[in-house]
């Protein structure tokens, strides 16, 4: 069985070139991570292949050619795909096909609807995406099967330290971090101009916090400037002062501060040239040096840093919204102000309520370390059968052990997909017409074969008349 994920850059693998898992894992560190992983050493790696994406920048629609070339060429069963499905120009996939996604809108933006129906299998990441996908089940264009497939990490890395409190110490010495203070960790890319990790409201909930708790401390693991200006919202909530003399008054456009200094009494920033070389254990290190995660955005498909603080012991605040609401075992899930329309999207999500993040925040800051230690106990069990990544091969074995499998070896006539006949009828033609052209190609090693005798293997088959039907 050969998956294809579609997730490479092309300035690192020529597009169009299958290439094999120890290939992509000796050039992609993020692969390599995988590859490493708890639980890694039962996936036969062997027979997954990966390709790039053909295109040097990302055009308005992906056309669905370069992918079917891409499944063609390497005779693929099985089509995963990690990319925005918007994209895609609409039509149906070469083979069985899965998209594994994130979802953050409410409800379903229209775009990822209309692309749905090219998807044999639906995996969300979370089960409150399932929940949103479930209706368009009724709806046999929209949703054919859908499974829950989280993402995981390893509990190995990611694990609590409660008592070491010489590691403790050194964390918060290497950072800048006071050793008496209440940390606030806030890890987030800062690379969505749609507003989604909001920014605004979190670092607003931070200096609402710091009037009750003033041995708060914030540390931000993100880009300074890029969909949001960091410190400037910092200094419209009063937590940084004199940034006016870096005022770039050759932008007229903008007026960036350009590489302004963050200078604020309990606020630190990790430099722009750490964010990308910092290890998963100095990550995991943070996690638990830190006293809270601040993670209440918007929406989230599944909240990664939330799952890693809390398989460190770290208690989390988020919004009681989309999978937030559900990987929320740690912490405090807090109310939004309310649903926001994105209009570009035809459809919306929540907004972070500013005043009730700061009284969760405050409420945390209560909690001893007895009190810490005892409510991630009451969850750890929980916590790792779901989000362990043990337990994502499982999910991910189980969607292909239990649906992929079996329609692939019944030639699509007994299995759990809720496939349209249409649908079934054309992956049974492909699926034929490849075996057909691998024993041809076989065939024309020994002799030269005219297009006459292809034409009638081909319909020995029964699928010439319908190819030429569609």
């Amino acid at each position: 069985m050969y998956v294809i994920a579609w997730n490479l850059s092309p300035s690192q693998f020529t597009p169009m070139t299958p290439y094999t898992t120890e290939e992509v894992v000796s050039r992609n560190p993020g692969m390599a991570m995988i590859y490493n992983a708890a639980g890694a050493e039962t996936v036969e790696w062997s027979s997954v292949y990966w390709f790039s994406n053909p295109y040097t920048s990302w055009p308005a629609t992906i056309r669905k050619q370069h992918l079917n070339e891409m499944i063609v060429k390497s005779e693929a069963n099985f089509f995963v795909s990690l990319q925005d499905i918007f994209m895609f120009e609409p039509g149906p996939f070469q083979c069985l096909s899965a998209v594994w996604m994130p979802l953050h809108f409410i409800p379903v933006e229209h775009p990822t609807v209309l692309a749905l129906s090219d998807f044999d299998l639906q995996l969300p990441i979370s089960g409150w995406g399932a929940s949103i996908l479930e209706p368009l089940q009724r709806q046999s264009k929209c949703a054919r099967h859908i499974d829950v497939v989280a993402h995981g990490r390893c509990t190995k890395t990611y694990a609590p330290d409660f008592h070491n409190a010489k590691k403790k110490w050194k964390t918060r010495f290497t950072w800048g971090w006071p050793q008496d203070a209440f940390v606030v960790f806030l890890v987030a890319s800062n690379s969505e101009e749609s507003g989604r990790k909001a920014f605004d409201a979190q670092l607003q909930a931070f200096s609402k916090l710091r009037r009750k708790v003033p041995r708060a401390w914030l540390h931000i693991h993100a880009e300074a400037v890029r969909a949001y200006d960091i410190p400037r919202l910092l200094e419209t909530f009063g937590e940084v002062t004199c940034r006016a003399q870096w005022i770039n008054e050759q932008d007229h456009r903008y007026r960036t501060h350009g590489e302004a200094p963050i200078k604020g009494p309990r606020i630190s920033m990790t430099p722009a040239t750490s964010l990308n070389s910092i290890s998963e254990e100095m990550m995991a290190d943070m996690y638990r040096a830190s006293d809270v995660l601040l993670a209440a955005t918007c929406s989230e498909g599944c909240g990664v840093p939330i799952l890693e603080a809390q398989l460190c012991g770290c208690p989390v605040v988020t919004t009681r919204a989309t999978a937030m609401w559900e990987e929320t075992l740690l912490g405090i899930s807090v109310e939004p102000l309310q649903w926001i329309a994105r209009m570009d999207f035809n459809s919306g999500w929540y907004l972070p309520h500013a005043s009730g993040v700061a009284d969760a925040l405050e409420e945390i800051s209560h909690w001893t370390l007895a009190q810490r230690e005892e409510k991630y106990q009451s969850i750890r069990a929980r916590l790792i059968s779901l989000y362990s990544n043990e337990a994502i091969i499982d999910q991910w074995g189980s969607v292909l052990n239990k649906v992929v499998k079996p329609a692939l070896d019944s030639d699509f006539t007994d299995c759990e997909l809720q496939v349209s006949e249409e649908r079934r009828d054309f992956l049974r033609a492909i699926t034929k017409l490849r075996e057909t052209l691998i024993e041809f190609s076989k065939e024309s090693r020994e002799s030269k074969v005219d297009f006459q005798h292809i034409k009638a293997i081909v319909e020995k088959e029964e699928i010439v008349s319908y190819i030429e039907s569609l």
